[in-house]
């Protein structure tokens, strides 16, 4: 059975050695049975196996075919909703570090973009030309951090 492994074998056995040997007390290190290793890898493919199988299900309901962020994020809030005190319904510190990076990026990157509208905007309305309904809409209700003022509609 263990020849019909997904991941390669040595390196889920660094793996998991790595992983030992930081939550291993002081300078003792564990050692690992090759049974016990090829044991954990399959249970662990398993797992990942069946949590890939359900991803994809939530795309294919989404009617889609690619699997996206947004499905394992789904499943993973309905699996702790199930089962709350389950490994795999929660996030790791890794991710949560991770995730509020990616969003303070992307709230920065939305930063920018509002900011390059608004001069664009008073370009344009320095020159009397129309203003994009694109343009207004993007900043619509939007607070200018410089000006300390809100964009609203003239209509």
């Amino acid at each position: 059975m263990a020849e019909f492994l997904v991941l390669p074998k040595y390196s889920f056995m660094r793996v998991v050695k790595e992983i030992s040997d930081q939550h291993s007390p002081g300078y003792h290190r564990f050692r690992w049975q090759s049974d016990a290793l090829t044991c954990l890898q399959m249970a662990t493919e398993h797992i990942l196996v069946l949590y890939m199988e359900m991803t994809r299900k939530m795309a294919l309901h989404a009617k889609r075919q690619t699997i996206m962020k947004k499905d394992s994020e789904l499943l993973r809030d309905l699996w702790n909703t199930i089962d709350p005190s389950s490994p795999i319904g929660q996030l790791s510190e890794f991710s949560k570090t991770s995730n509020g990076l990616y969003n303070s990026q992307a709230q920065q990157r939305t930063q920018n973009a509002r900011l390059e509208a608004w001069d664009k905007r008073e370009q344009l309305e320095a020159m009397n030309s129309a203003v994009p309904s694109s343009i207004t809409h993007f900043l619509r209700g939007w607070k200018h951090p410089r000006h300390g003022r809100r964009r609203e509609n003239k209509n």
